[in-house]
């Protein structure tokens, strides 16, 4: 017997609002076309008490599409209340999507994309180890010629992958690829409302985790969490490379003081810590990336470069895992000299 229901009826959401709010946690993912993005769609509202003594709580998928927004208030009033607490795994474009369009702002949000990234402290990750989850996206040549230079570049997991990383017991996956157009077609297949429950058991599992093993600092948690999931003043573009890329923005984890002088990083737009940018990158405004901004540059560059050769029919290496013997570290240090007038000092 399936352990969710879909929410379709002001009857059946009413029902689920009464567990919902009695609940001191609360499971929270969204679904949708091209979810959070400029242009995009809401299909499902994904909730679930979360309870380490229960097995298996309700799921509710409440259904976006059949319940306008005059509907769901109810339901967009205990997001925007900072109680129950919402666990999200990167609620970024969850809080856009419900945020931008609905007028649903999430509050009291604990994510635990960034409780990932602290359990690898916790567990002695080695500068070596957080450097090495770089590859493949960043050139293991770059990142090991330069290493100073991805000091505070860290790679963000997915759920699938935080999970299995943490030895969370997961249910299989469907058989086949799951087409994401499906999410505005009605009624809903069951493929999709099952992929949509998944990723909820998914993240109770490990919220549980992570609770055992004390990876959480909840006060904390819950101050970086709000600033990340409402990283973006408006729907981001897909085409937006600095924002679309599986890095952590800085200055979420370590939050500036109200006295520390902020400039703007001319990549992700956002006002940063000094401490963000290398020093030559202080002294040339117009060309101001932050860490995490020039880490999506070279990666972009580099991509150009691959797809040009490509074009060419020229080989790669298999040592590399599809990266050419051509860029070696002297070819990464020519981009950064041409493009962003570096001299060493990172």
């Amino acid at each position: 017997m399936a352990d969710f229901s879909l929410c379709d009826t002001p009857s059946k959401l009413d029902a689920a609002l009464v567990e919902l709010r009695s609940a001191t946690h609360i499971a929270l993912d969204c679904e949708g076309q091209n979810l959070g993005q400029e242009g995009g769609k809401l299909s499902l509202i994904s909730v679930s008490p979360i309870s380490l003594k229960k097995d298996s709580p309700p799921i509710f998928l409440v259904d976006a599409v059949a319940l306008d927004d005059r509907t769901l208030a109810p339901l967009f009033d205990l997001l925007r209340s900072n109680k129950p607490i919402k666990v999200v795994f990167d609620g970024r474009m969850d809080y856009s999507e419900l945020a931008y369009r609905h007028g649903a702002q999430i509050n009291g949000v604990l994510d635990l994309q960034l409780a990932d990234i602290r359990s690898r402290t916790l567990r002695g990750e080695s500068r070596e180890g957080q450097l090495k989850r770089l590859s493949p996206y960043l050139h293991r040549g770059q990142v090991g010629g330069q290493p100073s230079a991805y000091a505070s570049v860290h790679r963000l997991n997915g759920l699938e992958s935080c999970a299995r990383e943490h030895g969370v017991r997961t249910t299989p996956k469907l058989d086949g690829p799951f087409i994401h157009d499906n999410w505005m077609k009605r009624p809903l297949r069951d493929d999709s409302l099952e992929y949509a429950a998944r990723d909820i058991r998914l993240l109770a599992g490990v919220y549980a985790c992570f609770q055992e093993k004390s990876y959480m600092d909840e006060c904390d948690l819950l101050l970086q969490s709000q600033k990340y999931v409402s990283l973006w003043d408006a729907p981001p573009r897909s085409h937006d490379t600095y924002k679309s890329h599986p890095l952590l923005p800085l200055d979420i984890l370590q939050l500036p003081s109200s006295r520390e002088a902020l400039v703007e990083c001319v990549g992700c737009k956002r006002r940063l810590t000094t401490q963000s940018f290398s020093k030559t990158g202080l002294r040339l405004p117009s060309k101001r990336r932050c860490w995490v901004c020039l880490a999506v540059s070279v990666q972009q560059h580099t991509k150009q470069q691959w797809d040009r050769d490509d074009d060419l029919d020229c080989e790669y290496s298999d040592e590399y895992s599809g990266f050419g013997d051509s860029y070696g570290n002297d070819s990464y240090h020519d981009f950064d000299r041409d493009n962003y007038g570096y001299d060493g000092d990172w």
